[in-house]
């Protein structure tokens, strides 16, 4: 959700049935919704920031800001196994996690990868980024690192699941762990 615009990924769906996946947009104008779909491009993860729109598929991240469309591929695999399973946006900066990875890409005339962070095989199942923080969940753990010098700043650690879901607003860092406390989440 940003401002007035709620943003939607539904993986495996569409409506040509070939399981591809859709992302969706809701915009609210003089009270009611506009929405907008684009078949084809996996709905795995969306982030929403302004009107910039960025959609997680299987391999790649798509980049909507306002009529223009980029897709982001790494430099160093085209097609990287898991590329786009979660994305996250603030200002100028995209991340996007990866099987054992998350990259950073960063805003010139487009999207160009800057840094890319290596972990285990389940680093960079969520991200999020903030002006201050990138942070990239893993399993059990989560790893802070600092936005503007990309250096680890901090391993946070737990259990059951502990990093499979991140956020980050100003200071804060919001990590979810679905299978702890006995399968109740927390």
């Amino acid at each position: 959700i940003s401002c007035d615009i709620v943003a939607i990924g539904a993986y495996w769906n569409d409506q040509a049935r070939s399981q591809s996946g859709e992302a969706y947009v809701y915009r609210a104008i003089d009270d009611r919704l506009n929405f907008s779909s684009w078949n084809g491009l996996g709905g795995y993860d969306v982030a929403l920031e302004g009107d910039l729109f960025v959609v997680g598929s299987h391999d790649a991240v798509y980049v909507m800001h306002g009529n223009s469309t980029q897709k982001l591929l790494t430099q160093t695999l085209v097609g990287v196994d898991g590329l786009g399973r979660a994305g996250s946006v603030s200002g100028d900066k995209i991340v996007v996690g990866a099987l054992g990875a998350a990259y950073v890409y960063i805003k010139e005339d487009v999207y160009v990868e800057t840094h890319k962070f290596m972990g285990e095989d389940d680093f960079g199942f969520d991200v999020a980024v903030s002006p201050k923080f990138i942070v990239v969940g893993a399993q059990d753990s989560v790893y802070v690192f600092d936005a503007v010098s990309f250096s680890q700043r901090k391993k946070l650690t737990g259990e059951r699941d502990f990093g499979r879901a991140v956020a980050v607003f100003d200071d804060f860092i919001v990590v979810g762990a679905p299978d702890s406390e006995d399968g109740a989440g927390a």
